[in-house]
């Protein structure tokens, strides 16, 4: 359980941007191997980097966290294949075309590298 949670003030619902929060934990958390701190990134990887797309999906929410391997985009791959304006604020990854993906939308994904964890929206089209 949450004891607050601040959405960032700068967030646009329209666009998405700034689509990130904060949550302040109603009691601490047990470190253990289910449970640990991630380690928040010092810069953003390149294009064509793997990283580790988790998250509970947007339409269906199932007891266990889903996790998929999906390469970073640049951002005019990402404007060919999601439609929507790039910010400096976001990050895009998945495949061109077939293989796995994340959900529809999800805000509440995980984005791991080898080196670090990011928190990103991931869009996805049909």
């Amino acid at each position: 359980m949450s004891a607050w949670f601040i959405r960032h003030p700068d967030y646009n619902s329209g666009t998405q941007d700034s689509d990130i929060a904060l949550m302040k934990l109603s009691q601490p958390a047990t470190l253990n191997s289910y449970v640990s701190p991630v380690a928040l990134p010092t810069k953003c990887g390149t294009a064509g980097t793997m990283c580790q797309v988790s998250g509970w999906g947007a339409f269906a929410y199932p007891d266990t966290l889903q996790c998929v391997e999906v390469p970073l985009l640049t951002d005019n791959n990402c404007l060919e294949a999601y439609f929507f304006q790039m910010t400096e604020n976001m990050i895009c990854a998945g495949f061109m075309e077939g293989g796995k993906d994340s959900c529809q939308v999800t805000d509440r994904i995980d984005l791991e590298h080898p080196w670090s964890s990011l928190l990103s929206l991931i869009w996805r089209t049909d």
